[in-house]
């Protein structure tokens, strides 16, 4: 009887607990917020003035490039230096024409004063010209010229300084002008027909 009557309430509080711990459990509850939730677009953006759209934008930034810089930005470069190329080798090989001319009527001058004689003297004994002084000074500013279109070549294709002493002394040495300016033209042509294609 003493064991049934310590049983007895050790069972019902054991039931008890069970049953209260069944009819307790909370059911999750809706919340409603009194407020509305922002979202991320409708915050104020310094960007957008100050002003806030509303919208649920969203900015996708692409990182591919759009262009190719290199063939955008290069192409025009050639181009121009193409340009300028050909007109600095055209006008160089006009000088060393007119040059080498005026320089091989310099040198007809010079024999037939100083070696034929065929001016004559004048009082003093000394050999006249034939052309007459104006020879010499057109050939001399004309050399000048010859240089300044010789400078412009060379700078603008970047040749080493031996071609430069080179083109400059043609102008002073007979024959030597001719020669070398079929010489400079077809490397220089070839340059350039490399860098930027034949010239239609």
């Amino acid at each position: 009887m003493l064991r049934r009557a310590t049983r007895l309430p050790i069972t019902r509080v054991a039931v008890e607990a069970v049953v209260v711990h069944r009819t307790s459990r909370v059911r999750p509850a809706s919340v409603t917020f009194d407020h509305p939730v922002r979202r991320s677009s409708d915050v104020e953006h310094p960007a957008r003035g100050g002003q806030s759209t509303g919208d649920d934008e969203r900015t996708t930034v692409s990182t591919e490039p759009t262009s190719t810089p290199t063939d955008a930005g290069q192409a025009p470069d050639v181009d121009a230096w193409a340009r300028k190329a050909r007109g600095a080798l055209t006008r160089y090989r006009v000088m060393a024409w007119v040059t080498g001319t005026m320089l091989l009527l310099l040198c007809v001058e010079m024999v037939a004063k100083y070696v034929f004689h065929a001016g004559g003297f004048d009082a003093e004994g000394e050999p006249l010209g034939v052309f007459g002084i104006w020879v010499a000074i057109a050939h001399g500013w004309i050399y000048v010229l010859y240089l300044v279109t010789v400078f412009d070549l060379w700078s603008t294709l970047r040749w080493r300084i031996g071609r430069f002493v080179t083109m400059a002394a043609a102008g002073v040495v007979p024959v030597m002008s001719f020669v070398l300016e079929r010489r400079v033209h077809a490397d220089a042509q070839a340059r350039i027909d490399a860098a930027a294609g034949p010239q239609a």
